[in-house]
């Protein structure tokens, strides 16, 4: 089975100069823990996940605590003597706080070889390319989603 027969074509990305802010509400209003970023070019420039966000909050002296998700903390911080800070490291670009080694997969590569990738460097999404463009993203949850299916 081949990656591109389970992956996600509909990719929720984010460009370098969007906001840490825009990079919170996008993660929350799709349910997912990170997404690419990519270039004018589709080509995958970094990732960025709620981990990522997570750290800058923390370094402003907030730990999230169990069972809250990244955009009560935000809420929180918005709501707290720490507003003003907060919110200047909010209008912060993406580019900033993401990752820039990304580890991607072609269309063409099976579904064990991602799953291999994933385990061995404990990611949760790998996003996947096409002559250097994205052209998806395959996620634990969907490799979970096909093993259901059987």
């Amino acid at each position: 089975m081949l990656v591109r027969e389970v992956m996600t074509k509909k990719t929720v990305t984010l460009r370098p100069k969007d906001t840490l802010e825009k990079t919170v509400r996008m993660l929350a209003k799709h349910g997912i823990s990170g997404c690419p970023v990519v270039d004018s070019r589709k080509r995958v420039v970094g990732i960025i996940t709620n981990a990522d966000v997570l750290q800058v909050i923390d370094a402003q002296g907030r730990i999230l605590k169990e069972n809250e998700d990244l955009l009560s903390v935000v809420l929180g911080f918005l709501k707290g003597g720490t507003k003003k800070a907060l919110k200047k490291v909010l209008k912060t670009p993406v580019r900033s706080h993401m990752k820039r080694e990304v580890i991607t997969v072609a269309e063409d590569d099976d579904i064990a070889n991602a799953v291999s990738v994933m385990n061995q460097n404990d990611i949760e999404r790998l996003p996947v390319v096409r002559s250097g463009r994205l052209v998806g993203i395959i996620s634990r949850k969907d490799v979970m989603r096909f093993l259901q299916k059987g």
